[in-house]
């Protein structure tokens, strides 16, 4: 590599690393300072407050518009758009705990109770666990009446139909502590991301081909052991962010 190419390597490294730093920056600020709606300044005045180039700030502002944080419009300032859901993923959180923590009841609308799950659920379950569930249930997730997520818990050992009688819209998991005496409890998780299908459309209000969140579960009975429920979650990644901790 000549002096040439290696003076301008260091210098795309470092103004990759400053426009990142602003990117950090100003997504701390948007998270604790700001509300859906809420235009940010100006590029001119973010380089002011940053003093870096425009086209900094623009990069920055271009990265923070492709992760949905805001959104851009040419020749205006642009808008925080709705605060996604930080849904930590532990062996003993939930949902509804992320959902209160963030300050927001949760609704859960239950569409469907069945002895027999969808082809698309056991693909799924046989390919994670290698054995069929006995029952599914199907639900929706709401926050401020907005779909956030739908789910798909497939069961192990319990009557899906007998369970899910009565139901009064709390979340799955403290209505089978109520009915059986137990809440399933995640013992492995895998997320990733996807594309909304058909289903995804209908369930999240969302369109074909919109970026999805989602996540495998594995719960079982915390005094047992035994399987109890396969939770296939997929989330609308603009609603909602999904962080593991080790």
């Amino acid at each position: 590599m000549s002096e040439q190419q290696e003076i301008q390597r260091r210098s795309d490294h470092e103004d990759r690393s400053i426009y990142l730093h602003i990117v950090r920056q100003l997504q701390q600020q948007i998270r604790t300072s700001y509300n859906a709606g809420d235009r940010l300044p100006s590029e001119r005045a973010l380089a002011l407050e940053f003093k870096v180039h425009r086209n900094t700030i623009r990069r920055a502002i271009e990265a923070l518009n492709r992760a949905g944080t805001i959104s851009t419009t040419w020749g205006a300032r642009s808008v925080v758009t709705k605060k996604r859901l930080n849904h930590r993923i532990t062996f003993n959180t939930s949902f509804t705990a992320s959902a209160l923590a963030a300050g927001v009841i949760p609704r859960t609308e239950l569409i469907s109770a069945t002895e027999l799950p969808s082809r698309a659920s056991l693909q799924i379950c046989r390919r994670v666990l290698q054995r069929d569930a006995t029952g599914e249930i199907t639900t929706v997730r709401f926050v401020n009446d907005e779909p956030v997520c739908w789910i798909r818990h497939l069961l192990f050992g319990l009557d899906a139909q007998r369970l899910m009688e009565g139901f009064s819209g709390a979340s799955i998991h403290e209505w089978m502590r109520e009915k059986v005496g137990v809440s399933p409890q995640r013992i492995e998780t895998t997320v990733g991301a996807d594309r909304a299908t058909s289903i995804d459309c209908k369930m999240l209000r969302v369109s074909r081909g919109a970026s999805i969140l989602y996540s495998h579960s594995v719960n079982s009975d915390p005094r047992t052991q035994e399987l109890m429920e396969l939770s296939i979650t997929r989330f609308r990644s603009e609603s909602a962010e999904l962080r593991l901790t080790l």
